[in-house]
């Protein structure tokens, strides 16, 4: 082959592959302006429409991270170490807990290939401080990984 072909070809053949490989995972998205709907107080008061679940950091006494994931869609988030809420009262220690340890908790989309709406995800420490991926499982679920502290003593 022509060495001028070569590197336009190598080139391609390695995006496509990193192309390939992206197309199976998803991703959180950035934070929501607190201007913008919903807001963590309206998926508070409407906590019944969601499965909820949370990551318990009982190292550090905090929660971590909330995620909401819609009853009404066809689409799943799940985690192996996530734990489900219950109730409104349980829900409200959690919310209670991230803003008492977090000066500034954010709300994010989840989001999985082509941009497809999931849930949320109510996250405390900030998104540059933690690791989160989301990784697709089939055409309507997605594994959201468990909350890796970028930084040390979070844990």
């Amino acid at each position: 082959m022509n060495r001028k072909l070569m590197i336009p070809a190598a080139v391609g053949v390695l995006l496509s592959c990193l192309m390939v490989g992206c197309a199976n995972y998803g991703k959180i998205s950035p934070a929501l302006e607190r201007t913008e709907k919903p807001t963590v107080r309206e998926l508070q008061e409407n906590w019944e429409n969601y499965a909820i679940h949370y990551a318990d950091w009982r190292s550090v006494g905090w929660t971590g991270g909330i995620i909401f994931d819609p009853k009404a869609d066809d689409k799943t988030l799940f985690g192996e170490k996530w734990m489900k809420v219950e109730d409104e009262k349980t829900l409200t220690q959690l919310i209670t807990s991230i803003e008492a340890k977090n000066p500034d908790p954010r709300l994010h989309r989840i989001l999985g290939p082509n941009d497809a709406f999931y849930g949320y995800l109510y996250l405390g420490p900030r998104r540059d401080y933690v690791n989160v991926f989301v990784k697709v499982i089939d055409s309507n679920s997605l594994r959201v990984s468990d909350l890796q502290p970028r930084i040390l003593g979070i844990r």
